[in-house]
């Protein structure tokens, strides 16, 4: 996807798109597993050859692409927090990830809140940036 909205336009590294993320963790969690344990079941039953190079295969498969989700995913996060700064326009940022759900960031400023007219504190500039469920 090369057009002007294209989301993944201004990211870099491996980043997927959100359908490319999706299908590929579908892929790795669901299909592929079945598949070998499958295809590992019926070479047992029916003494099918290469059950051990069939099987091994498909399980290195997973792996690997584990591991391009899980570097699509870090880098995705990053941009993530860049967008928020980026959005906020603060000068000195305090980037905070929520502990319990690290898809959404928090972005304040570093410097003191700023003040109203009668000297009470006002909110700092505050940004949450929600992703998907990368």
């Amino acid at each position: 996807m090369s057009d002007s909205t294209d989301p993944n336009k201004d990211r870099h590294g491996i980043v997927l798109s959100q359908r490319q993320y999706d299908t590929i963790k579908d892929l790795d969690l669901i299909a592929l597993p079945g598949l070998g344990t499958a295809y590992g079941t019926l070479a047992t039953l029916y003494h099918w050859g290469y059950q051990a190079e069939v099987v091994g295969t498909i399980g290195v498969v997973i792996f690997l692409l584990g591991i391009l989700l899980k570097i699509s995913n870090v880098q995705y996060q990053a941009d993530a927090k860049v967008r928020a700064i980026a959005a906020a326009n603060i000068v000195d940022p305090v980037v905070t990830v929520n502990p319990d759900d690290a898809t959404k960031v928090e972005v304040t400023s570093s410097s003191a809140p700023p003040t109203d007219d009668a000297g009470f504190a006002v909110d700092p500039t505050r940004v949450e940036v929600t992703g998907p469920s990368q």
